[in-house]
């Protein structure tokens, strides 16, 4: 292993085959796989507000969603009672045949849509 400064930035490499081969560490590896990517949801929000046109079959949406991945959140007083589950292919294909309104929500808006919750008479319970 070798190092060099680069930009002022010191930096580690190999040099394989008369090459420098950049190398990374596990925590910036593990890092980067955690980084959510740009336009792709982490969640769907199953909305309970007046934009929800069929909240019983959400219902069992979610239920459904809790024997299949074993995860799903109720968010009590946001939009109605919404619930946040896991963003999975199965999911947005059970959603569509029950015509269920799905929403899917990245990082950034959980994040805004916990900051609500936590100024406001709402909670999150974990299912």
């Amino acid at each position: 292993m070798k190092s060099w400064l680069m930009k002022g930035r010191a930096m580690t490499g190999r040099v394989i085959g008369g090459r420098l081969v950049r190398t990374f560490g596990v925590a910036s590896v593990m890092a980067l796989l955690a980084w959510p990517l740009p336009g792709v949801a982490q969640s769907l929000l199953v909305p309970m507000d007046r934009a929800q046109e069929n909240h019983l079959k959400a219902y069992g949406l979610t239920y459904w969603a809790l024997e299949q991945y074993g995860e799903a959140e109720w968010l009590l007083n946001y939009r109605g009672g919404s619930f946040l589950l896991p963003d999975m292919e199965g999911l947005r294909r059970q959603a569509a045949l029950r015509g269920i309104t799905t929403e899917p929500v990245s990082g950034a808006d959980i994040a805004g849509i916990r900051a609500v919750i936590a100024d406001s008479n709402m909670e999150t319970v974990i299912l």
